[in-house]
């Protein structure tokens, strides 16, 4: 069973293995419970070690405040709920029923963890037993700190089976506070637009996204601002995403998606945003600058680079047409085929919503047949083509820090 879950894991990825490792000891567990384990397992000792090292941090106390905010009152990624005390000295794991509490370890380099209360794993861990240790540190000549990971504790019976399970979520949370604290992706969006002025297109773009912006999903809720970490505040329903606006000025806005993660369908460890109106040498014309700052969790980078792009796009183009078109519809009309010789119009719908930008795209569109029906089956493009950037416009992606 153990080379098995060895196999899986290195062929297919932590989940497979865990996953099989998980259905396993369920199925042994009640065994655990009715039977007294052999005197010569008593003592086993189970130990894991891993060291990683954290790109984006200077100090030693920089990465013990990382590990400490995003693995042990976070969770780290794993597959686990947290729920941390007001202190943050101690949390419990659901749905184990597990708590860890942090211990004073007297090196100001190294944290130290116990396993205090043992809940589902009371059958096979031995109580007292268990002691994590997480020591940093950094040479001179490197701009990085390395992190070791250490964890021991005695098992009655299995040993095989809580090594692979610590290895694996050890190293699971590991590699996730890596990507939490690398070096983010840049996602920049260029549109050019008409308006008045930076000041008054800033303030009908907070207008416009406490709205919904158009998107083909349900209105937003407005959330109540605390008037000084926040000026608005928005949950997105589904998938219960929140989203601030923290500061608006004359020609910039900056916000933050308050929590990313699996739970709200976001796979981020963060997302910062901020959009800027920049004149052109035209008159009443302005440049929007959308960039992004977001750090993918592990292997979700091209779901979200995708999605993000898409999202941001279609943002993007709706607000423009709701500058420069306001209160524009769009007719939805059904074939001549279906009714006769004439088209007849069936609704409107706003022409700065997702909707009537995939509406007047389908209406202009003279693409040939296989271009129409490639197009059918990205979804992301839907509401815009080739041709709907204006000379300057577009996106990409680099990995950046947003310049100050």
């Amino acid at each position: 069973v153990e080379l098995i879950a060895g196999s899986l894991r290195e062929e297919y990825g932590f989940f497979a293995g865990f996953i099989f490792i998980v259905f396993g000891y369920l199925g042994i567990t009640s065994e655990a419970a009715f039977s007294s384990p052999s005197p010569s397992s008593c003592h086993n000792v189970v130990e894991v070690q891993i060291a990683r090292d954290l790109s984006g941090i200077t100090s030693i106390e920089q990465a013990k405040n990382a590990w400490k905010d995003y693995v042990f009152e976070k969770g780290g990624g794993v597959p686990a709920v947290v729920l941390s005390d007001s202190g943050n000295e101690s949390r419990l794991l659901l749905p184990l029923g597990a708590r860890e509490d942090l211990v004073q370890s007297g090196n100001d380099d190294e944290i130290q963890y116990q396993l205090t209360e043992l809940g589902l794993w009371k059958y096979d861990l031995i109580p007292d037993s268990h002691l994590g240790s997480v020591k940093f540190e950094q040479e001179e000549a490197k701009s990085t700190v390395t992190m070791k990971w250490s964890v021991s504790f005695r098992a009655k019976n299995r040993l095989w089976l809580w090594r692979e399970v610590s290895q694996s979520m050890v190293s699971l949370a590991s590699d996730n506070l890596v990507a939490y604290l690398a070096t983010p992706r840049l996602f920049t969006r260029t549109t050019y637009m008409k308006g008045s002025s930076p000041e008054d297109i800033a303030k009908e773009w907070v207008d416009f996204f406490v709205k919904g912006g158009g998107l083909p999903i349900n209105q937003p809720v407005l959330l109540p601002s605390d008037g000084q970490m926040d000026v608005a505040s928005i949950l997105r329903i589904p998938p219960f995403l929140r989203e601030s606006i923290l500061s608006v000025s004359d020609n910039e806005i900056i916000y933050k998606v308050m929590n990313p993660g699996i739970w709200t369908a976001y796979p981020v460890h963060s997302h910062l945003g901020r959009i800027r109106f920049v004149p052109t040498d035209e008159d009443n014309k302005f440049r929007m600058l959308w960039e992004v700052e977001v750090r993918p969790m592990r292997g979700a980078t091209f779901i979200v680079e995708t999605f993000t792009d898409m999202v941001i796009s279609t943002l993007s183009r709706n607000f423009k047409v709701h500058l420069e078109d306001p209160g524009g519809k769009v007719p939805m009309k059904l074939p001549p085929n279906m009714i006769g010789d004439e088209e007849k119009v069936i609704a409107h719908f706003s022409k700065d919503s997702w909707l009537g930008g995939v509406l007047e795209a389908y209406s202009n569109d003279d693409r040939k047949a296989w271009e129409r029906l490639l197009s059918a089956i990205q979804p992301w493009t839907w509401g815009r083509n080739i041709s709907w950037d204006e000379k300057g416009e577009g996106a990409n992606w680099e990995t950046a820090h947003m310049e100050q």
